[in-house]
């Protein structure tokens, strides 16, 4: 997965400090919630893409850029019990997207982790660990279709 950081934002990172915070970002959806679940790691709400993130302290092991299906970890502080209850209620696996903001220009997503897949929500009395995969895409069949003359009659001669 490549992350596609501008130069700015790759010499933001490498800064000895930061002029401003960056702030993460958490989507989770899954048919039987009630709503989407929006979560940003800051003490005030921030709107992002028209949609609002609500504060919730968390920390986020965000999927390193290597071979094989990236993971990540996310672990939430367990302070909303409408949320524990939505993460209890799945029997199927959620969604989750994570995406890597500044505080000042929230709209210009500078990472973002999309399509990955709740695998385990393990919940104690503080915490909600979420682990996640991205390997959604290694379900799919590849080639999406077989190339057949039913399929594709123009590319066979007759």
């Amino acid at each position: 997965m490549s992350r596609g950081l501008s130069s700015t934002a790759k010499a933001e990172l490498y800064a000895a400090t930061c002029s401003e915070p960056w702030l993460t970002l958490i989507t989770v959806t899954h048919a039987s919630f009630g709503a989407t679940l929006r979560f940003v790691n800051d003490h005030t709400s921030v709107t992002s893409g028209g949609d609002l993130y609500s504060p919730m302290a968390f920390s986020a092991r965000l999927p390193a850029d290597r071979d094989g299906p990236p993971t990540a970890t996310l672990v939430l502080d367990n302070v909303d019990r409408a949320t524990v209850d939505e993460f209890r209620a799945i029997t199927t696996p959620a969604t989750v997207t994570i995406e890597v903001i500044r505080r000042s220009d929230p709209s210009t997503i500078l990472a973002s982790f999309p399509y990955l897949r709740l695998e385990k929500a393990q919940i104690t009395a503080s915490t909600i660990e979420l682990e996640l995969r991205a390997d959604a895409v290694l379900d799919e069949s590849y080639p999406g279709q077989d190339f057949t003359p039913l399929a594709f009659p123009g590319g066979f001669d007759r």
